[in-house]
């Protein structure tokens, strides 16, 4: 937990000209090869393109400009341009520390947007108190499911958090929040470097989610400790309090990363480029790919 006197050396500049790092808060919104136009037409990118960063929570990430990213694949992370960060905008009723004894060994409510959701959406379990519940909202949920989301939350000792459309979720750090020891299934995922996760989650293959029963009862005895800890660690690095600050420091460590004579406007110069149009599945053949998929797909009832 940090002290009430710690210090950030940073303050907020009084006009882009001044400061040394101007800071893009990116909408979750899907990003095409057309967004290229809108970050070329802003005047603080086209002045000043090495103090222009990002924080990026979008579930597939473009990746046009350097910064902090919760959903980057790890194979598309790039020490010199990015790092991982956690999301600002977290359910506020799952934020709050569990008192009670919990009664489920673990839950996961959520939508079937990956095939290990739909997986573990399958799954049977011989133990009354693991419960996973399928929702089929996304990210219209009004106040009292949210609360009902929270509740749930802080009545269980483990957290399934496996990824959705993204690589990160939020669940993560809701787990944190509230005590309680996330279960994190995603492959790709890259978490934020900070904390040593192992000490308060548990990391397990997307291809393991049939053990996630036993795998939870081998932990049972430990839930309190991580949870604890785990709680410690969000305080310390992801609660608003301190999140916009761990934020500057991850695009610190990026510039003092930089050679001395770097210009962003030589990466600035490929975002129109093949290799990009291809990482992102942009290219007329990936299309054409995706479309036959579709119409190749059954369609459910």
């Amino acid at each position: 937990m940090l002290d009430a006197n710690t210090k950030w050396n940073f303050a907020l500049a009084p006009s882009a000209e001044s400061a040394d790092i101007i800071l893009f808060i990116e909408s979750a919104e899907h990003k095409f090869r057309d967004y290229v136009d809108v970050l070329r037409s802003n005047e603080w990118i086209a002045k000043y393109p090495n103090r222009c960063f990002v924080h990026d929570f979008a579930d597939f990430p473009a990746g046009f400009m350097p910064g902090v990213y919760t959903s980057m694949p790890r194979d598309k992370h790039d020490p010199s341009r990015t790092r991982a960060g956690s999301f600002m905008g977290i359910n506020p009723f799952a934020c709050t520390l569990g008192t009670n004894e919990p009664q489920l060994l673990f839950s996961f409510r959520g939508f079937a947007s990956h095939p290990v959701r739909v997986e573990l959406f399958k799954l049977k379990f011989d133990r009354p108190d693991c419960v996973v519940t399928q929702s089929f909202k996304w990210f219209n949920h009004d106040d009292s499911e949210k609360q009902r989301y929270g509740d749930e939350l802080r009545n269980t000792k483990f957290v399934l958090c496996p990824r959705g459309s993204g690589t990160g979720t939020g669940r993560v750090f809701e787990s944190m929040a509230s005590g309680r020891v996330p279960i994190i299934m995603s492959d790709d995922y890259q978490p934020p470097m900070a904390p040593m996760w192992n000490d308060f989650a548990i990391i397990l293959s997307e291809s393991k989610v049939g053990q996630v029963a036993q795998i939870a009862e081998q932990y049972e005895h430990r839930w309190r400790e991580m949870g604890q800890h785990g709680r410690q660690m969000y305080e310390t690095w992801f609660s608003p309090e301190v999140n916009i600050f761990r934020l500057l420091q991850a695009i610190e460590e990026i510039m003092l990363y930089r050679p001395a004579n770097h210009d962003e406007r030589e990466y600035q110069a490929t975002w129109s480029g093949l290799k990009i149009a291809w990482e992102n599945g942009w290219t007329l053949p990936q299309r054409g790919t995706r479309k036959i998929k579709q119409l190749l797909t059954p369609k459910k009832d």
